[in-house]
């Protein structure tokens, strides 16, 4: 769920998107169940008229904390405390208003909904970590006319504190501080009955960049500052068969976007760039499933393409934007085991490679390995929403990740 995932300034923004639903949890506890019924005083017992409330923060099945009911109720945006915890930018938090709307349900008697509606999202949020990169933004994920059209529209404000490493990801790197707007706007339609959806896509990137040349330890020298902007529009194609947005056990999501940036449509670069994100998912036994992502990044031509707008590695225990390039592939499994109708634990392990210049040199790049475990939640039973922690390592790094639902989401 969210934009591309490239732009290494925009890292902040993936996070608050992976730590949005997470808060939930945390909302709940904060928040008082219903009052309890005043008892009734002395004298002949009157025919209730009402059904009970329902608990909003258990479920009336198994009796544990759940947060369907409290997600379903209508009582407006949620507060919602955001956990960050990026190698990139070190730790810390933040806050977010979100309302999430599900379809009503189907009147008695009446047939099931024939596939799965994914709910439309508005959330608006601002966090910030310890080296001093922070953001602030608002999204809305528009699901209208019973699934038929998909809207994604977003406007971000960020301040970055990262390293560039270069083409390839080798070196000590140099030290840079972006603030950047951010504007994406995305709409898709849904071919006839099937599961193909097609649309287009257009976005904006307007960073203003400071580089600290030698990582200040060059005297004399002062840093270097820029401003540019790159901006694209193209169409994509996508197809999605999951049964849950949020933490699928079946079904495939594939999404294809072909995009040419150039300053016609606001920016200050002319290139192309192809992104395909692609994850299956296998029920392999009642309480077993497994899930494949291939994801890959391209920008094929000679086109000068902006460094936050390079291609990166994105993988759990990989710093973002760590390993840049023309061209980068990753591929992720993850098994989930079921121990419980609440508990889930998760094993994962990726492969990625980047290529500085020619597409062809994927194949000889080195590899980028990472591998963790973590567990999973069940928060909201009855809407199939998963979270919990991952912790990965990497050869470079290591991390603890906040995931909520797939660590896939799109």
């Amino acid at each position: 769920m969210g934009p591309a995932k490239s732009p290494a300034f925009l890292l902040s923004l993936r996070a608050w998107l992976a730590g949005v639903v997470f808060g939930l949890s945390g909302a709940a506890l904060a928040a008082a169940e219903p009052a309890a019924v005043t008892a009734a005083p002395a004298g002949p017992v009157a025919t209730p008229t009402e059904p009970p409330v329902e608990s909003l923060f258990k479920d009336s099945e198994d009796g544990y904390f759940d947060l369907t009911n409290f997600i379903l109720s209508k009582r407006g945006f949620l507060a919602i405390p955001i956990v960050i915890t990026e190698p990139a930018v070190g730790y810390g938090g933040g806050a977010a208003l979100l309302f999430m709307k599900y379809a009503p349900p189907p009147p008695p008697g009446a047939p099931p909904p024939k596939r799965y509606v994914p709910p439309t999202i508005t959330a608006v949020a601002g966090g910030l970590t310890e080296n001093g990169t922070w953001f602030g933004g608002l999204i809305h994920i528009g699901v209208w006319q019973e699934d038929n059209l998909r809207y994604l529209g977003a406007l971000a404000r960020a301040h970055a504190v990262l390293k560039y490493y270069g083409n390839g990801g080798e070196g000590a790197g140099l030290n840079y501080e972006t603030d950047a707007w951010m504007f994406l706007q995305q709409l898709q339609k849904r071919l006839g009955d099937t599961n193909w959806f097609y649309g287009a896509k257009y976005l904006y990137i307007g960073p203003d960049t400071t580089f600290s040349i030698g990582n200040g330890s060059v005297p004399g020298l002062q840093p270097i500052e820029f401003n540019s902007a790159t901006a694209g529009a193209g169409g994509m194609i996508s197809y999605d068969s999951r049964n849950n947005n949020f933490t699928p056990t079946k079904g495939v999501k594939t999404e294809w976007f072909a995009g040419y940036y150039d300053d016609a449509l606001g920016g200050d670069f002319s290139y192309w760039r192809v992104d395909a994100f692609n994850v299956f998912f296998w029920e392999l036994a009642p309480k077993l499933s497994l899930g494949l992502r291939v994801e890959g990044h391209f920008t094929p031509g000679d086109g000068r393409v902006p460094f936050y707008h390079q291609p990166s590695i994105n993988l759990r225990g990989v710093p973002a934007a760590r390993f840049q390039g023309r061209h980068t592939l990753v591929t992720e499994l993850e098994l989930d085991w079921s121990v419980s109708p609440r508990w889930t634990l998760v094993v994962f392990g990726g492969d990625g490679r980047v290529s500085a210049e020619d597409f062809d040199d994927l194949a000889d790049a080195d590899d980028v390995f990472s591998y963790g475990a973590g567990f999973r939640y069940t928060l909201a039973r009855k809407l199939g929403i998963k979270g919990g922690l991952d912790f990965a390592w990497s050869k470079e790094d290591s991390g603890i990740y906040i995931t909520v639902g797939s660590a896939w989401p799109r």
